[in-house]
């Protein structure tokens, strides 16, 4: 009965040491709760979460949970908050992580993500650009036309002035 009674409290004791610990998808699922909530959350609210995430980051010692809720929050909140090149920094080392977890492909997923968005708005930059120089070769190009037609207005009235001579 003594056997019985102590392997039961060295049981009892020892499930309650090995609480189960969330697993990388149940914490990749709090980090995404929470930055759904923050999308819709005042700027002052999002700042806030931003410097606890930065504090836990920084405390934690660059856990992957830390550097992959610091790093969503900078790939997702708006500017000034959010910052793609920090956020990029901080998840591909996590990204390139093996073997692959929960954790793992979905910075994995992000920094893809961040990087397209990156490179379509560097094309759209361009595209600007090059419309704006378009816009300015069409301006020079009407003006030019507009010269040439004042000059044929020109030569033409001289030509009537001779002809009505």
């Amino acid at each position: 009965m003594r056997v019985a009674l102590m392997l039961f409290v060295v049981l009892a004791a020892g499930c309650s040491a090995l609480r189960p610990q969330p697993g990388d998808a149940e914490r990749v699922d709090r980090v995404l709760a929470e930055t759904l909530q923050l999308q819709h959350a005042s700027p002052a609210r999002q700042r806030n979460a931003l410097t606890r995430a930065r504090q836990a980051f920084a405390e934690g010692g660059g856990r992957d949970i830390d550097r992959l809720r610091l790093g969503t929050l900078f790939a997702t909140l708006p500017a000034p908050l959010g910052e793609e090149t920090r956020a990029i920094d901080l998840l591909r080392p996590l990204a390139s992580q093996r073997p692959e977890t929960a954790l793992t492909r979905f910075a994995a997923i992000l920094v893809s993500q961040v990087a397209e968005r990156r490179r379509l708005e560097q094309v759209g930059q361009r595209g600007e650009q090059a419309l704006r120089h378009s816009e300015h070769q069409a301006s020079e190009l009407r003006h030019k036309l507009d010269e040439l037609k004042s000059i044929e207005r020109s030569v033409l009235q001289r030509e009537e002035q001779l002809h009505v001579e």
